[in-house]
């Protein structure tokens, strides 16, 4: 059964690079941490999660470097969950999910610069890929949104 976490790393990641019998590779490790907000007078609680990546290429490992920092918005998936509880000093009783044979399904990382992207001068207007790409079109007469209808301010649309 496959397992889809999504959340914003918090802390540094811990980055190493590491040889094996399957040659050379680096390990990416960090946490996410998911919040539950507590119901029905529950306290709020935390699902904290525990992620491994490695990676082989050098092409993987600069994708990887790019992705995971710290602030950045991550999706992992992985195929099962291993329990870890931890104590600590206190008597505290704290348990961690270890996301097995994890992959890094998408990423947003504020901090990267990212050049916008141009379509070229002549090629705007024209078929790309045999495909037609149409601007999305907007409804705005009588817009349904969280259940009231919502009327445009524009004049132009409320046109009987």
């Amino acid at each position: 059964m496959s397992h889809t976490v999504s959340g914003l790393i918090r802390r540094s990641p811990h980055i190493q690079a590491g040889q094996n019998n399957n040659g050379t590779y680096t390990m990416f490790c960090f946490e996410l941490s998911e919040f539950n907000k507590g119901t029905q007078g529950a306290e709020d609680s935390y699902t904290n999660y525990s992620v491994a990546l490695f990676a082989k290429t050098q092409g993987a490992i600069e994708f990887h470097q790019k992705a995971i920092a710290e602030g950045s918005f991550v999706v992992v998936t992985c195929d099962k969950l291993l329990i870890d509880k931890q104590s600590s000093n206190d008597g505290k009783e704290y348990i961690k999910l270890k996301m097995m044979n994890a992959s890094l399904s998408d990423f947003n990382n504020p901090n990267q610069q990212q050049a916008p992207q141009q379509q070229p001068a002549y090629n705007q207007g024209q078929q790309q890929g045999g495909f037609s790409q149409q601007a999305p079109q907007q409804q705005h007469q009588g817009q349904q949104q969280g259940g009231f209808t919502q009327q445009s301010q524009d004049p132009r649309y409320n046109q009987q």
